[in-house]
């Protein structure tokens, strides 16, 4: 095949998915996938996460989920689909160069999706939230993309967090003055821990400042109150659940 003839199936390949993303209609307009083959669609979605249409990023990261897991259920290429999570990883780092728009969002759609990369990487992802932690921290929106990343893969495997530090760390991310930051911290402590100061959710129980993210592929709009509900309602009836010790 020549090089024009690369470019323009590449090009062609682009305009696609980028239609696909644009139009899409919950998780079920990600059908169309599953008839694509993952590398050529991988090598498109990851350029597409820098793309300054934030809707069409988040299409990326669930489609990059999609097709990394491919990778490994049905081609059963776990080295490709490992460098794409390490390269993700890496993109998170100041010394990458990269903005790392969307790389923490894809992560956890990749856990998502992959159960084998979700237990060897989600506890990486606990890491990053506990490097932003700090004057020197990460930018609001990384670290809302890495909240976000962990709430995807708790979703589908909660127990993969409940021996790592995740909750004490959350606690700190509940006062942040970025309202998509506290309200994705609330909604992690709700998915994740079986024990949390239930007084430090208590003055997000009346905060009706909204946030949005994502359930079954669609955008949705969320008050930061209704999450921190749930995650009181999910700890339990006591006035005060303290964080379970941590062994050294």
């Amino acid at each position: 095949m020549t090089d024009a003839r690369q470019a323009d199936d590449s090009r062609a390949l682009r305009q696609r998915l980028l239609v696909l993303l644009r139009t899409r209609e919950g998780q079920g307009g990600f059908a169309a996938l599953k008839e694509m083959p993952p590398r050529p669609t991988l090598r498109v979605l990851l350029s597409l996460l820098s793309h300054s249409d934030e809707d069409l990023r988040m299409g990326a990261a669930m489609a990059i989920g999609i097709q990394v897991a491919r990778l490994v259920q049905e081609e059963e290429d776990n080295a490709r689909a490992r460098e794409i999570v390490r390269r993700l990883f890496w993109s998170l780092n100041e010394e990458s160069g990269s903005s790392g728009w969307g790389a923490a969002e894809a992560i956890g759609e990749i856990m998502a999706n992959c159960e084998e990369l979700a237990h060897e990487y989600a506890h990486l992802l606990v890491h990053v939230l506990e490097a932003g932690h700090g004057s020197h921290g990460y930018h609001a929106s990384i670290v809302r993309g890495v909240l976000h990343g962990i709430a995807r893969t708790a979703m589908k495997w909660p127990d993969l967090f409940k021996t790592s530090a995740l909750c004490p760390l959350l606690a700190h991310y509940l006062g942040s003055a970025d309202t998509g930051v506290r309200g994705l911290a609330v909604w992690c402590v709700g998915l994740v821990c079986d024990a949390f100061p239930k007084e430090l959710l208590a003055p997000l129980l009346e905060d009706d400042e909204e946030l949005w993210t994502y359930q079954d592929g669609r955008r949705i709009t969320v008050c930061v109150k209704e999450l921190a509900q749930d995650a009181w309602n999910r700890l339990g009836t006591p006035a005060h659940q303290g964080f379970p010790s941590q062994e050294s």
